[in-house]
Parts: structure tokens; C-alpha cells; sequence
């Protein structure tokens, strides 16, 4: 029983270790991409206001479609990679695995029988196979439109 106990524990901390890890390496991406998205749209916006005088109007206008232009691409890269979505599930199931830890510890104090343990365990099972159903819509995704 105490095996029991503390393979389910170390399953359940090791995945949130490593959930901790991926949203944290998400976020770092997703905020890659929407910072300089930020930065570049009122950079773009405040070229196309100002008011310089006729001959920088073909210069503003160049300068602005160059940034619409990186804007474009990193939008794209963005929504192609679907970092955002990734971070977010990434922290649900990371909350969803600290809610069962959660739980686990307190029955744990409580007392838990060998079924109970065996409930935990499918419940932790069924937290990690959400990751595992993301890559597999994600890969379905990529074949349907390759084809």
C-alpha cells in the first residue's frame, strides 16, 4: 500500500514538474510573438500618423509596409504554431494535476484505502491523456491539411 502511495505521488509531482516547465517555456514563447506584435503595430500606427511633410510620405509609407509586413509573418507564425492554445492547455492540466495532488494529500492524511488509490491514479491518467489528445488533434490537424 505505502508503494502505492508513493508511485502515485511521485507520478502526479513529476508531471507537474514537467507541465511546469512546458507552460513556463509556452509563456516565454507566446510572449516572443506578442510583445514585439505590440511594439511594432503602434510603432507601424504612430509612422502612419505624424505628419512630416510631403517628401517623407513615400518613406513613412515604405517603413510602414515593411513593419505590416513582420507583422504579418510573426501573426501567422503564431496562429501556424498555435503557441497560445499549447500554453493555455498546458496550464489547465498543470492546475487540473496541483487540484489532484491536492486532493491526494489530503485522503492521504485521512487515510486511503488501495481503491482509492487506484481512482487517483485513473484520475491522474486521465489529466495526462488530455496532453496526449492535444498531439493527436494537433497531428490530425497537420494530415488533413497536408492532403
Amino acid at each position: 500500500m505505502e508503494e502505492l502511495i508513493k508511485i502515485t505521488e511521485d507520478k502526479i509531482q513529476d508531471s507537474i514538474n514537467e507541465f511546469t516547465k512546458r507552460r513556463s517555456r509556452m509563456f516565454n514563447v507566446v510572449r516572443m510573438f506578442k510583445y514585439p506584435l505590440v511594439g511594432l503595430t503602434a510603432i507601424s500606427t504612430i509612422v502612419l500618423g505624424l505628419d512630416l511633410g510631403k517628401e517623407w510620405i513615400t518613406n513613412q509609407k515604405n517603413i510602414a509596409l515593411i513593419i505590416g509586413a513582420i507583422t504579418t509573418g510573426l501573426t501567422t507564425l503564431m496562429t501556424f504554431w498555435n503557441v497560445e492554445e499549447y500554453w493555455i492547455k498546458n496550464k489547465v492540466i498543470e492546475l487540473q494535476l496541483l487540484s489532484l495532488q491536492n486532493k491526494f494529500q489530503f485522503e492521504k492524511k485521512v487515510g486511503l484505502n488501495e481503491i482509492r488509490i487506484k481512482e487517483f491514479f485513473r484520475q491522474y491518467q486521465n489529466i495526462i491523456g488530455q496532453q496526449e489528445e492535444l498531439w493527436k488533434t494537433t497531428l490530425d490537424e497537420q494530415k488533413e491539411s497536408n492532403s
